[in-house]
């Protein structure tokens, strides 16, 4: 039986079941004698096991069924759930996913386990040696299917010979029979059919099909697996070699509509499971749908966007009444599909957030420090392609804050705070854009030492470092090859993740803000745009260049007299708020010859903690627009984030406010 159709479906359904057991295994350290989550752990070993063995995943399902036993032992009170025991647990669960991540690559359980299962039979006092139990040779199988009934046999699972009987009456019995195999193979290991698949024809099938399984189920379990499906008038269990007679053919005792008592009750259990079946059907609310086709909706989208963008060009040239009642109803649809299919593509962020306490808990172990670490805003939603990009930039934080923010015991106490570190982790939503917050209370960020590493590095002269504000120099630690730390380790120290940090941020349109004090903590505060697909734009003007800057860099347009720039050091400024903040003239940063007129035009952006005012030419509109990501062949293209087609078909470019003004 071809399983590979069910394989994504498998592999969505495992990684739901090692997220929950993460989870779980991390209750179950600091609650050890809590029955419910040891029954959930249990649960989830138990269906990967059963699962993986449908599948013909034995390896999987091996490593499955003996992390399943400890947490037998641990149930009936024979084990406690102590940190060796949890260490074997949660070893076990990294290996099978990595056993995930070969089946989805080469399609097959490439993984190591017999090191993992040698020592968890150790800690059950089992013999190591694996015994086989043999089973008697029979007509039904081959050898080849005899060696993978004995492995599962070993397994601990049961064999069933099942006989599936199919009304006469039924003129489908083929497409049943297939209906039957199909459901039997998604939750057990079926070893042989009778008839074989080549003969599922109207030509060839009789009234009856055969099937040999290997499961943990009892006969009742798989009764009620083809409990809802019509046309079956009985399913009979035997033993391999049983002999299987079959039932004489029916004569003028049957009913007059030609079906005896036995089948009428049959068809009466399977009218009512029929029944309840539609009834069910009309209870979904949800469907699972391939990210690829949401992806191809939201493009359509985009294109839709488009041409809305020239349809409203048109009315506004040509001012005809009816065209423009009839504009207003497009508008308005086409907001409400992009809003839908934006929300389609939100995805909660605690898909992210729910793998980081497992990953702080080992290197809190590693590093032989305490660290209560906790997460809020879970359930903040954000663009699927942003979650794709957002969990390396966290991990690098979260791997900070372990190994340079929170202190050692002794180093806490010392210092008045209680040996226990706090690592916190919130995402919040504003309008348009969110918040992710990363803070601890370790030891904080010193600017002196910062000064000092960029200055031996070479990254900063010692009059220009001399110059910079507290604030400015900590915001270094984002620059590559800066770090304040004495050793390298295998977590940090390199200078390079924080590095990393802000410039995956930068490139989802997004910005970094630094807080520290030193012995009271650091709070690295993250702003993101929820989606990166479909953003509200300035569209400005540089000579005939059409560009757009993200709505979310925006703090003001203004229109300024040349007296109002002064100049500091040779670099032109302006008074805003009461600050001088610099000004970059974008037509001679793209190449144009500037001659300006009375008035020059200003938009002053957003860029990490500053503002940087940026000259154009002209403010044309404010405009929802599809962005398009520039061709992996196109680098080093600084300062433009990607481009866009616009309503009278001009491309127009993207701009990055972070990385054009750094």
């Amino acid at each position: 039986m071809d399983m590979s159709k069910y394989k994504e479906e498998f592999m969505n359904e495992v990684r739901d079941h090692l997220d929950s057991l993460n989870e779980s295994l991390l209750v179950l350290e600091k609650e050890p004698e809590n029955e419910e989550t040891i029954n959930k752990i249990f649960r989830s070993f138990h269906t990967l096991k059963g699962n993986s063995a449908a599948m013909g995943y034995l390896k999987y399902s091996e490593l499955a069924h003996k992390l399943e036993d400890v947490l037998d032992k641990i149930k009936n009170k024979e084990l406690n759930a102590n940190t060796e025991i949890l260490d074997l647990l949660f070893e076990g669960c990294d290996i099978l996913d990595e056993g995930l991540e070969s089946i989805e690559s080469k399609g097959t359980d490439d993984i190591e386990i017999d090191s993992l299962v040698s020592r968890i039979k150790e800690f059950l006092n089992e013999d190591t040696n694996v015994k086989k139990t043999m089973i008697t040779e029979n007509a039904f199988l081959s050898n080849d299917e005899t060696k993978e009934m004995e492995w599962q046999v070993s397994q601990g699972m049961k064999t069933y010979r099942v006989i599936v009987i199919f009304d006469k009456n039924n003129l489908i019995k083929h497409v049943k029979a297939q209906l039957v195999l199909t459901l039997l193979s998604r939750f057990y290991r079926v070893i042989k059919t009778t008839p074989g698949i080549a003969d599922f024809t109207p030509e060839k099938f009789g009234d009856e099909l055969e099937l040999i399984i290997c499961t943990y189920d009892t006969d009742s379990q798989i009764r009620q697996k083809l409990g809802h499906l019509s046309g079956i008038r009985k399913v009979e269990f035997m033993g391999l070699n049983d002999k299987y007679v079959r039932e004489p053919e029916q004569t003028g005792s049957d009913s007059a509509d030609g079906m005896d008592s036995h089948s009428k009750k049959e068809a009466e259990k399977h009218a009512i499971a029929n029944k309840h079946h539609m009834d069910m059907r009309t209870q979904i609310r949800s469907v699972k749908i391939d990210i690829r086709r949401l992806d191809k909706l939201m493009n359509m989208v985009g294109e839709l966007l488009i041409n809305k963008m020239r349809l409203q060009q048109i009315a506004r040239q040509q001012n005809i009444p009816e065209f423009n009642k009839v504009m207003k109803l497009v508008d308005r649809l086409t907001d409400d599909i992009q809003n839908e299919v934006t929300k389609a593509r939100m995805v909660p962020i605690g898909n992210i957030f729910n793998r980081f306490p497992r990953m702080v808990r080992d290197l809190s172990n590693k590093e032989n420090k305490k660290i209560n670490f906790s997460i809020e805003g879970g359930d903040i939603e954000f663009d699927r392609t942003i979650l794709d990009e957002l969990g390396e930039p966290l991990v690098h934080l979260l791997r900070n804050s372990v190994d340079h923010g929170i202190e050692l015991p002794s180093e806490r106490i010392n210092s008045g705070k209680p040996e226990t570190g706090i690592i916190k982790i919130t995402a919040t939503r504003e309008k348009n854009h969110a918040f992710i917050i990363v803070e601890d209370d370790g030891a904080g960020i010193d600017s002196k030492k910062v000064r000092e590493a960029c200055i031996r590095k070479g990254a900063l002269t010692r009059e220009r470092a001399e110059a910079m504000t507290d604030e400015e120099i900590k915001m270094l630690v984002f620059k590559s090859g800066v770090s304040t730390s004495e050793k390298v380790t295998d977590v940090s120290g390199r200078g390079v993740g924080m590095d990393v940090v802000q410039t995956k941020i930068n490139s989802m349109g997004g910005s970094v803000k630094l807080e520290s004090d030193v012995s009271k903590g650091t709070k690295v505060i993250i702003r993101l745009p929820l989606t990166v697909s479909i953003v509200t734009c300035l569209l400005i003007q540089i000579q005939e260049l059409i560009c757009a800057i993200p709505l979310t860099n925006v703090i003001k347009t203004l229109s300024l007299a040349k007296e109002e720039i002064k100049s500091i050091k040779r670099y032109p400024v302006i008074n805003y708020m009461g600050k001088e903040i610099a000004l970059i003239d974008l037509r001679s940063l793209f190449g144009y010859n500037v001659k300006d007129g009375q008035k020059i035009t200003v938009v002053v952006v957003d860029k990490g903690n500053e503002m940087v005012g940026l000259i154009v030419d002209r403010i044309i509109s404010q405009e929802e627009i599809l962005i398009k990501r520039l061709d992996k062949n196109i680098k080093n293209a600084r300062g433009i984030a990607g481009n866009t087609i616009l309503g009278d078909g001009t491309v127009g470019l993207i701009l990055d406010v972070n990385s054009l003004v750094s």
